[in-house]
């Protein structure tokens, strides 16, 4: 709920207190993993968070998304296409999935797949939270 009302912060403070309380808190060690990847802050730790949460549910389209995204983040795009692509399967009308896809693809140099990944991404919601930088890569994949 407080992440929810923006509250960033106290959110990412109430989920380092779960985890620590809880370390198979998968919910909180998902969302706290993917707070640190937004802010480009303690990979490692996000890893390992992302990690734990996917052992908990590995079918979950959602934490699949997130150890994705956290791999992205490190640039490690060919670990980052396997839980990308659970994640699509899973979910294949969100635009984000496919956009984070795209940008894995991009990342291992597969530019056929990022650009059917990203436009797929576009396609499905023009204006998606990530579109700006869908598009961005989508442009640096060239023709």
């Amino acid at each position: 709920i407080v992440q929810s009302q923006g509250k960033t912060a106290e959110a990412q403070q109430r989920y380092e207190k779960i985890v620590a309380n809880n370390p198979r808190a998968a919910l909180a060690s998902n969302n706290l993993a993917w707070m640190y990847a937004e802010q480009n802050h303690k990979l490692d730790t996000a890893l390992n968070l992302a990690q734990a949460a996917k052992a908990e549910d590995p079918e979950s389209a959602s934490f699949n998304d997130t150890l994705g995204f956290v791999y992205l983040k490190m640039k490690l795009g060919e670990l980052a296409v396997p839980p990308l692509r659970i994640a699509v399967e899973k979910e294949p009308e969100n635009p984000g999935f496919h956009a984070r896809l795209g940008q894995a693809y991009a990342l291992t140099g597969d530019k056929a797949r990022a650009r059917q990944e990203l436009e797929r991404a576009l396609k499905l919601k023009p204006d998606f939270a990530g579109a700006d930088e869908a598009k961005k890569v989508l442009a640096s994949l060239g023709s």
